[in-house]
């Protein structure tokens, strides 16, 4: 499970991750291959978390499309840059 302190949030604000959070359900942002590209999460204290290769279906994850849209709206550029999953490690 993903947790995050209260005390932290500034700083992953800062470093140009984003976060929207909801009870104990969160969608963020957080940048790679050098800021160009953006991998999105989803944690809701249930289940592993979700990752997403673009916006979240409305339908099938709709705490996390809100999540989304309220993001989207307040943080300008966010649908600017790609959604990525994350890559395997390399041995």
């Amino acid at each position: 499970m993903l947790s995050i302190r209260p005390e932290a949030v500034d700083q992953i604000l800062n470093g140009r991750q984003f976060a929207a959070i909801h009870g104990d359900s969160m969608l963020a942002t957080l940048p790679t291959e050098g800021n160009q590209k953006q991998l999105l999460v989803y944690v809701d204290g249930t289940r592993s978390p979700r990752w997403f290769s673009g916006s979240p279906d409305a339908v099938k994850f709709p705490v996390a499309r809100r999540l989304w849209d309220s993001m989207a709206a307040r943080f300008e550029g966010i649908n600017d840059k790609p959604i990525v999953l994350p890559s395997e490690p390399e041995d």
